[in-house]
């Protein structure tokens, strides 16, 4: 009877155990493609867009939630900069923005994507001009 216990018992820890992994690697490591970020739209032009410039954005589901609860600050922060009529002010603020989200650990990972896609961008243009 001991034995039987004691078997059940680790199987208990060994389902509990796998189950905390999977949902750690599902929430914490695994990261999303562009397309399941966006999801599918009615509109055939943005899902074509969405398939042909697919890509890895380094995000996880946790990073998501992050993000959509700081997304009103930052919205803010970016319609204070554009508003700015003097374009050196503007420049200036613009430069503090870019810090500030380079600090935020989960915009830091977006503006690296977003600068790494736009620098393979750059390069794939200057090789077909020449």
């Amino acid at each position: 009877m001991k034995t039987l216990k004691f078997l059940v018992s680790v199987i208990l820890v060994l389902i509990i155990s796998l189950g905390g992994y999977l949902f750690y690697k599902h929430e914490y490591v695994d990261t999303l493609m562009l397309s399941e970020i966006l999801g599918k739209s009615d509109k055939p032009i943005e899902n074509f867009l969405t398939d042909v410039f697919d890509f890895d954005t380094g995000l996880t589901r946790h990073d998501l939630k992050i993000l959509k609860k700081r997304k009103d600050y930052w919205k803010e922060r970016m319609n204070d900069v554009t508003e700015i009529n003097d374009p050196s002010q503007q420049a200036n603020e613009m430069a503090k923005l870019y810090e500030e989200m380079k600090e935020d650990e989960v915009m830091s990972k977006i503006l690296d994507k977003a600068s790494e896609k736009t620098s393979k961008l750059a390069g794939t243009i200057l090789d077909l001009l020449n």
